[in-house]
């Protein structure tokens, strides 16, 4: 039983019933034989049908997991067939390798400390359920409202950059990814030898609402992180600025306008291609990078500033042959877009801001 998270409601309903309460949606585990490495999907109608499959699976050698998230239709576990979810999650791993790569905690017990000690900081709730995968934790923040998906992972995609600023080591891709597979409480952890039991260690009747832990993640992400981020623009700006040279503001209009004609989420080449015309036309000007990232900051797959500043610093604005704006040309072309139109919205529009 966990010694650091108390247990204030004995263990009378599984996880699954609280994470899948959508009749009309659907519900899926995944099966992992440990023997072949291959996985299968496993449709299943509700909770009790999913635990009758899992135990069934686990007692035959084999890994179950669920997708926590609820789908449209049963043809994929992708991220764009999701409806949404009741449940925030988080999976910190636990080991002496993780330790040592700085990507875990040495000890479950350590593990339970940093959680109870990362919530307590950004003043969220602690998670209504705790998970023993083995050697590492699964934390649920059960909620009392469905959210979709666009909302949640706008609500995941700060909780992830709270954790990052809090130096807590939960795994940032789980965190965020609406689509993630994790284990069956009640079944068995064969990545190991021997196998380890997957254990429920803390489970609550209480529903956390859902406007308490959207406010206190938005509250914490303002109070924490955007300042950070604010005064790593101010110390990138001064950089730039003692640097590089200046760039036309019309130029700067043009490039707006272009932007607002390609996809922030298209291919990563694309966009550092992108990027790269960006840092040539504007000299690799503070200006540029704002641009850049501002633009990038629309897109789904959009991580952080402190990324797209990395990136900017790794172009080089004199290059023999640089990535000029002709490339964007051809980009806009190609999305079906007049570039001589483009022209005209970008006179028209410094006209009026003049």
């Amino acid at each position: 039983m966990s010694k650091l998270f108390p247990v204030s409601h004995p263990l009378s309903s599984t996880l699954l019933d609280r994470a899948w309460r959508s009749p009309h949606h659907c519900h899926q585990l995944a099966v992992r034989d440990p023997r072949s490495n291959i996985f299968k999907t496993v449709p299943v109608p509700n909770p009790e049908k999913a635990m009758s499959i899992a135990l069934r699976e686990a007692s035959a050698g084999n890994d179950v997991f669920f997708a926590i998230a609820e789908y449209l239709t049963y043809e994929s576990r992708k991220a764009d067939n999701v409806a949404g979810a009741y449940a925030v999650w988080m999976d910190i791993d636990v080991g002496p390798d993780k330790f040592k790569e700085g990507t875990g905690y040495a000890t479950v017990e350590e593990a339970e400390a940093e959680f109870i000690r990362f919530c307590n900081a950004i003043s969220i709730p602690l998670p209504t359920h705790l998970i023993l995968s083995g050697h590492g934790l699964h934390g649920y923040w059960i909620l009392d409202t469905f959210v979709g998906r666009d909302p949640w992972q706008a609500l995941a995609k700060k909780l992830k950059e709270l954790a990052r600023h809090q130096g807590f080591l939960a795994d940032p891709s789980r965190t965020a990814d609406i689509s993630s597979l994790l284990r069956v409480p009640g079944t068995t952890n064969y990545k190991y030898c021997p196998a380890l039991p997957v254990m429920q260690l803390r489970e609550t009747d209480e529903l956390i609402p859902r406007a308490v832990m959207a406010d206190a993640i938005e509250a914490a992400h303002c109070r924490l992180v955007a300042p950070s981020r604010q005064q790593l623009r101010l110390v990138t700006s001064l950089a730039y600025q003692s640097s590089r040279a200046p760039c036309s503001s019309g130029t700067l209009n043009l490039l707006k306008v272009v932007l607002t004609h390609l996809d922030p989420d298209c291919h990563y080449d694309d966009w550092f291609r992108i990027g790269c015309a960006v840092c040539t036309e504007t000299c690799g000007s503070e200006a540029g990078l704002a641009l850049w990232d501002e633009w990038s900051s629309q897109g789904s797959k959009y991580r952080s500033f402190e990324q797209t500043r990395r990136k900017w610093f790794s172009m080089n604005p004199e290059h023999p042959r640089p990535v000029r704006i002709g490339s964007l040309k051809a980009m806009v072309e190609a999305n079906g877009h007049e570039w001589q139109h483009i022209l005209t919205m970008a006179a028209f529009e410094a006209e009026t801001a003049v």
